[in-house]
C-alpha cells in the first residue's frame, strides 16, 4: 500500500514539476478552462455555453479555480493527479498478478512513454477519464478475486461511472463490465452493488443539470456529438498526423516512432490474450483485464490516433507484462529467461532515454510572465503573449476566432458567445448562425483571429466536412465592423489583433 501511494506520489509529482507551468497554444485546454471559469461564475455547461464532453471536467475544473484562482499552473493540477492515478492503477493490477518486480516497473514505463508528449500535458477531459478508466478497471478485476466483496464491485461502479461523466463514450466501458457480470455466474453477485455505485454518482450529477435546466440541453449536445464530430474525428487506426517531418537522427527518430508503439501493441496483446484464453491459462481476473482492455480501447473511436491510443495503453502493459512472465522467465529455460531479461533492461533503458529527453527539452525553455502566473516556452511565445497583454486590458470583451480560447482566459478576458471556439469542417451552419446572432447582439472590443490553412485541418481531422471549411456570415461581420490593429507571432501560432470600430 505505501509503494502504491509512493508510486501516485511520485507520477503526479514529477508531471507537476516538469509540465505544469509549461506554455502550450493548445487547440483544446482553453474550451475547459474557459467553461470552468462560466461555471464558477453560475452558468451551466450546455445551456449557457456550447459543451459536448461530459460535466465532470467542467465542475473539476471550477472547485481548482475556486481555490486556486487563474493560476495555470495550479489548475493543472488536474493533469498531473490523472498522471498519478493512472501509474497507481496500473501497479496495483501488476502487483496482484505478478508481484512487486513489475508492479514497479511498469507504472514508470508508462509514464516516460508519455512524457515526451509534451504538448500534451494540458487540461483535458481524456486525462481525467483515463485516470478513472485504469483505477476502475484495477478495482473491478481485483474484485473478481473475491466476487462476494460487494464494496469493491460498488467502488468500481462509482469510479467508472465518473469515467462517463468525464468522457461520455466511456458508459462502453461500463457496458462492457455489466456484460462480463451478467454472463459469469461468481461475477454476477456483484452486479447490483456496481451498478449501485454508477447510480450513486449519476443520480447527483443528472439532478445538478436538472436544476439548472442543463439535462435536456446535454443530450441535445451529446446528439450533435455523435454526428458532427464523430463526422470530422473518423480516423483509420493508428493515424499519425505530422509523424516524422521533423525527424533527423536517431534520437528523433526513436521520439516520432515511440507514439506507433500502442498501435502496434494493442492488437499484439489482444493476439496473445485470445491465445492464452484458447489454452485456458489465464484465470478469471486475467480474462476479466482482457475483456475490459478492449473495452477500454473502444472508448477512443471514432479517433483512433496514436494520441489516444497511447492513453488506453495501461491495461494492454499489464496484459502483456502477465504473457512475458508467463513465456519468457522461466528459469527451467535459460534461453527464454535471457530474451525476458533483455527485454526488461531494453524497457529500462527506452523510459530512462524517453525521460531524459524529455527533461532536456524542457530545460531550454524561457520563463514569462503571464496574467496567469509564470510560464515558459520559447522566447519568442513570451513576445506575443507580451503584445497580447499590452494591447488587449483585462477585462476587455474579446472573441477568439475560430481556434484557440486558451488565449482568451490567458489575457482574463470574457467571451460575449456562448462558443469558445468555432471549428472549420466540425461546425455546421446552425452553430454559425448562433454565433453570428450574439456578436451582432453583444460586438466585442477585440477579436484574436487566427488563420487555419485548410490543409493543416485536413490533416489532423480529414473526416472533416470540406463545404464548410469557413464561416462566410461571421468573416464578413469581423471585415465590416473590424480593424486590425496589431499582430502576435511566436513559434507556435500567429495571431491577428482586431479592435472595433468605434
Amino acid at each position: 500500500m505505501l509503494a502504491g501511494v509512493g508510486v501516485f506520489a511520485g507520477a503526479a509529482l514529477l508531471t507537476f514539476f516538469l509540465t505544469a507551468d509549461i506554455f502550450h497554444p493548445s487547440l483544446d485546454e482553453g474550451i475547459y478552462l474557459e467553461g470552468a471559469h462560466r461555471v464558477l461564475r453560475g452558468e451551466a455547461p450546455y445551456r449557457d455555453f456550447f459543451a459536448y464532453t461530459g460535466p465532470l471536467i467542467y465542475w473539476l475544473q471550477a472547485a481548482l479555480e475556486a481555490v486556486f484562482g487563474a493560476n495555470l499552473r495550479f489548475l493543472r493540477l488536474s493533469t498531473a493527479v490523472a498522471m498519478g492515478l493512472t501509474a497507481a492503477g496500473i501497479y496495483w493490477m501488476a502487483l496482484r498478478s505478478l508481484g512487486w518486480r513489475f508492479a514497479l516497473a511498469l507504472p514508470p514505463l508508462f509514464v516516460c512513454l508519455r512524457l515526451p508528449s509534451i504538448q500534451h500535458f494540458t487540461i483535458s477531459h481524456r486525462w481525467l477519464s483515463t485516470s478513472l478508466m485504469t483505477v476502475g478497471i484495477a478495482l473491478a478485476v481485483e474484485a473478481a478475486r473475491s466476487p462476494r466483496n460487494r464494496r469493491l464491485w460498488f467502488a468500481a461502479g462509482v469510479v467508472l461511472a465518473g469515467a462517463a461523466w468525464a468522457t461520455p463514450t466511456d458508459i462502453v466501458l461500463l457496458g462492457w463490465l455489466g456484460l462480463a457480470m451478467a454472463f459469469t455466474p461468481s461475477l454476477r453477485t456483484g452486479l447490483i452493488a456496481m451498478m449501485a455505485g454508477v447510480v450513486v454518482v449519476s443520480i447527483p450529477a443528472a439532478g445538478w443539470l436538472a436544476a439548472h435546466g442543463a439535462l435536456v440541453p446535454m443530450i441535445v449536445k451529446l446528439g450533435w456529438a455523435g454526428s458532427r464530430y464523430s463526422i470530422a474525428n473518423k480516423l483509420p487506426y493508428g493515424y499519425y498526423p505530422f509523424a516524422f517531418a521533423s525527424a533527423r537522427g536517431l534520437t528523433s527518430w526513436l521520439v516520432a516512432l515511440r507514439p506507433l508503439l500502442p498501435a502496434v501493441l494493442i492488437p499484439v496483446t489482444l493476439g496473445l490474450g485470445e491465445f492464452e484464453l484458447f489454452r485456458r491459462r489465464w484465470a478469471l481476473p486475467e480474462t476479466l483485464l482482457l475483456w475490459l482492455a478492449f473495452g477500454m480501447f473502444l472508448t477512443t473511436w471514432p479517433r483512433w490516433d496514436v494520441n489516444l491510443l497511447i492513453g488506453v495503453m495501461p491495461p494492454f502493459l499489464v496484459l502483456l507484462a502477465i504473457w512475458a512472465n508467463q513465456h519468457l522467465t522461466d528459469r527451467a529455460r535459460p534461453a527464454a529467461f535471457a530474451t525476458g531479461l533483455v527485454l526488461q533492461l531494453g524497457a529500462t533503458s527506452l523510459s530512462l532515454f524517453f525521460l531524459v529527453w524529455t527533461v532536456f527539452v524542457i530545460g531550454a525553455y524561457s520563463y514569462f510572465p503571464t496574467r496567469v502566473g509564470l510560464l515558459r516556452n520559447s522566447a519568442a511565445d513570451g513576445e506575443a503573449m507580451q503584445v497580447l497583454e499590452n494591447t488587449i486590458p483585462a477585462g476587455s470583451s474579446v472573441y477568439v476566432y475560430p481556434y484557440m480560447p486558451v488565449l482568451g482566459f490567458m489575457l482574463r478576458a470574457e467571451n460575449p458567445t456562448t462558443y469558445s471556439y468555432m471549428q472549420p469542417g466540425m461546425m455546421s451552419i446552425d452553430d454559425e448562425t448562433v454565433v453570428l446572432g450574439e456578436l451582432r447582439a453583444h460586438p466585442p472590443e477585440f477579436v484574436l483571429r487566427q488563420y487555419l490553412p485548410d490543409e493543416q485541418v485536413l490533416q489532423v481531422w480529414p473526416g472533416s466536412d470540406r463545404t464548410a471549411m469557413r464561416f462566410p456570415a461571421i468573416e464578413a461581420f469581423l471585415d465590416s465592423r473590424y480593424t486590425e490593429t496589431g499582430r502576435a507571432k511566436s513559434d507556435h501560432f500567429s495571431i491577428t489583433i482586431l479592435r472595433r470600430r468605434s
